[in-house]
């Protein structure tokens, strides 16, 4: 029962299905502003709390959008296997370990900067958005920008990391 009126509710109903993908891309694209502020940013350590609760805030409706998402799945399984799905949970995961160990372990920096990393897998939510478009070659142009877009963050944070 639970399954059925969440599906009906939130997903089915295209206006706030459409909106917590437009809400879920927004957010993941600020997300990785905020990302490359930290990076980029000189007293981004005096900062860090600042950051790390914008990274909580959104990662709460990160994790509420992917339970909605599961909850209403007919098979739950076949869910928890799917690309949109794994990658919420490895971009959504990191942020709540990290918020745990914060105060009980410090972490190191390179730790930080790998869970800071796989945040930015988020500008892939951006595609979900995309399928929404109804004209095929600007779905398809979409695509094309965000892969290459989406190439030059991760590939940018890796150097990072690495160096």
């Amino acid at each position: 029962r639970c399954r059925v009126l969440v599906n009906k509710l939130f997903i089915q109903n295209p206006r706030v299905a459409n909106m917590f993908d437009a809400t879920n891309s927004a957010l993941s694209f600020v997300e990785c502003l905020i990302y490359v502020a930290e990076s980029y940013e000189k007293d981004a350590l005096a900062r860090a709390d600042e950051f790390f609760a914008t990274h909580l805030a959104f990662s709460f409706f990160f994790l509420f959008d992917y339970l909605l998402r599961l909850v209403a799945s007919p098979n739950k399984l076949a869910y928890i296997r799917t690309w949109s799905s794994l990658l919420d949970a490895v971009t959504i995961l990191p942020v709540f370990v990290q918020w745990a160990l914060r105060e009980t372990v410090k972490l190191e920096v390179r730790v930080l900067d790998f869970f800071s990393l796989l945040r930015i897998l988020r500008i892939l939510r951006l595609y979900r958005l995309v399928a929404h478009w109804e004209s095929l070659l600007y779905r398809q142009i979409a695509v094309v920008s965000l892969t290459i877009f989406s190439l030059l963050f991760i590939t940018a944070g890796w150097m990072e990391l690495v160096e």
